[in-house]
């Protein structure tokens, strides 16, 4: 039955076509060894805000609801992305680009988001997330210069401002193709309007 079908499912910001394309096409200055980085899909360019795991229709319908009301309640921040870092933390084997702007919003709402589902059983660990978005990972090729390459290319990195809609709820799935990971944004929960007239960004719901 479809409500017992289990969904891999997380909620993330996905930045507009054209934040992502203006940090393409930096990154241009940085790509010309495919051998030092592994290159995530631009799909999968996301700020992952918290994973909820695999989840039944049913609780989905739930995490919709109570999360439609929270997320109702915030002003949309304004953003940009900003900075490229390899490895920012020990033990990570990534290069992130980091937010810039109202950036502090998203790390409360991470923050909170635990509190408002954990009564009805998703325990989420508040450590996990990271006010970034992960763009590519190290090789057994990258070295020492040219991760200091990235920094001195695009540490100091800055894109365009926006406004997000809201927070995506999405839902992970495997290319049969390729063996990707394809997120398939289910819904997009509205923020409240942003405070000065902000315009939010384009709807990406496939609801």
């Amino acid at each position: 039955m479809l409500s017992q079908c289990l969904m891999r499912i997380h909620a993330a910001l996905v930045p507009p076509e054209e934040a992502l394309q203006h940090l393409v096409s930096a990154l241009r200055a940085i790509r010309t060894d495919q051998a030092q980085l592994s290159w995530s899909p631009l799909p999968q360019w996301q700020v992952r805000l918290a994973t909820f795991g695999s989840v039944v229709l049913s609780d989905l319908l739930r995490l919709e609801d109570v999360l439609t009301t929270e997320v109702g309640q915030i002003a949309a921040p304004r953003l940009q992305l900003s900075g490229v870092v390899p490895l920012p933390v020990d033990g990570d084997d990534a290069v992130w680009v980091g937010l810039a702007g109202e950036a502090d919003v998203l790390s409360e709402l991470a923050a909170r988001m635990p509190d408002w589902v954990r009564s009805f059983g998703f325990l989420l660990d508040r450590r996990s997330f990271r006010l970034g978005m992960p763009l590519a990972r190290i090789t057994a090729h990258t070295t020492v210069p040219y991760l200091e390459h990235i920094s001195d290319r695009v540490g100091s990195y800055l894109g365009p401002s926006w406004v997000p809609e809201g927070v995506a709820l999405c839902r992970r799935q495997r290319d049969n193709v390729t063996g990707d990971a394809v997120y398939e944004v289910l819904k997009v929960l509205p923020f409240s309007p942003a405070p000065g007239g902000g315009q939010p960004a384009g709807d990406r719901s496939h609801a």
